[in-house]
């Protein structure tokens, strides 16, 4: 799954990455680098309209009407093609430097970055709600692969190349195939198990 990510980048640094134009320019104030970001918080989404990027703040979490108090912030890519909740979801793409993951008997947490360290695209879907902030970001995952499986069973579907396209285009290409991007598992400390705590320490190997 992914309930926790970072992104310690400004969003210039992140457009010198992965390219898109500014929705508002007021996103260049708003966005901070951040090295634990929780879901119920805005985060940096790019869409695709008219072969043109866009990016912006959208909140991660869509309350669920049927459970109040509870939002969902994870989409497992085996099933949304048949939940109706996410029947009219745009695509779109969160981007991050690196997720955690907590190993399920040792609760030793674990920074996943990208082999090279490259930022991640990881695959999104936008939905609407009624009351504000009316769109919502979802995080779309897959069964985890290779050494990932280790320390969790489920992990973001992560984008590169030509898969960031057809992404955007509503090609079926996240089901069924596993993702081409190659990550690292970083063990951290337990200082980002506390959602208030933020900055590049959390980015520290452990023991460091």
């Amino acid at each position: 799954m992914c309930g926790r990510f970072s992104l310690g980048m400004t969003v210039t640094e992140v457009q010198q990455a992965f390219p898109f134009m500014l929705k508002d320019s007021a996103t260049l104030g708003a966005w901070n680098p951040r090295y634990n970001v929780a879901p119920g918080t805005d985060v940096l989404v790019v869409v695709e309209r008219h072969q043109m990027r866009w990016g912006g703040l959208v909140r991660w979490g869509w309350p669920l009407r049927w459970q109040p108090g509870h939002q969902m912030i994870n989409a497992r890519v085996e099933t949304i093609a048949s939940k109706p909740w996410v029947r009219g979801a745009d695509r779109a793409i969160v981007v991050a430097d690196s997720y955690y993951e907590w190993h399920p008997t040792t609760k030793q947490p674990f920074r996943i970055c990208e082999e090279s360290g490259q930022v991640l695209t990881l695959a999104a879907l936008i939905l609407r709600t009624p009351s504000p902030p009316e769109s919502r970001v979802v995080i779309v995952t897959e069964a985890a692969s290779g050494d990932m499986k280790a320390i969790h069973h489920r992990a973001p579907r992560l984008l590169s190349g030509a898969a960031i396209d057809a992404w955007y285009a509503g090609e079926d290409v996240v089901n069924g195939q596993p993702s081409a991007v190659r990550t690292r598992a970083i063990p951290i400390s337990t200082m980002v198990n506390n959602v208030r705590a933020d900055g590049p320490d959390l980015h520290v190997p452990y023991p460091g």
